[in-house]
This record gives C-alpha cells, sequence and structure tokens, in this order.
C-alpha cells in the first residue's frame, strides 16, 4: 500500500471507528431529535 492512500484514508477510517463506538448514543440522540419533532409539530 502507497503511504499516500492510508493518509487519505485515515481520518475515514477514525470517523467510520467513532461511529461505531457511539452508535448507540447516535441512536439514542436520533430517537430523542425525531420524538422532539413530532411534538413540536402539535
Amino acid at each position: 500500500m502507497d503511504k499516500s492512500q492510508t493518509n487519505k484514508s485515515n481520518p475515514m477510517l477514525k470517523l467510520s471507528g467513532f461511529i461505531v463506538d457511539k452508535r448507540n448514543l447516535i441512536f439514542l440522540i436520533y430517537i430523542i431529535l425525531t420524538v422532539f419533532s413530532v411534538f413540536s409539530r402539535n
């Protein structure tokens, strides 16, 4: 593998690893925002 390809994909790998680690937290925030938007519409 070329070193420039590794440096370009490294931020994406960090981001995807962060999303996988915080998957439940992101899912919970999404549910809270969805419920809030439903109540604020009414």
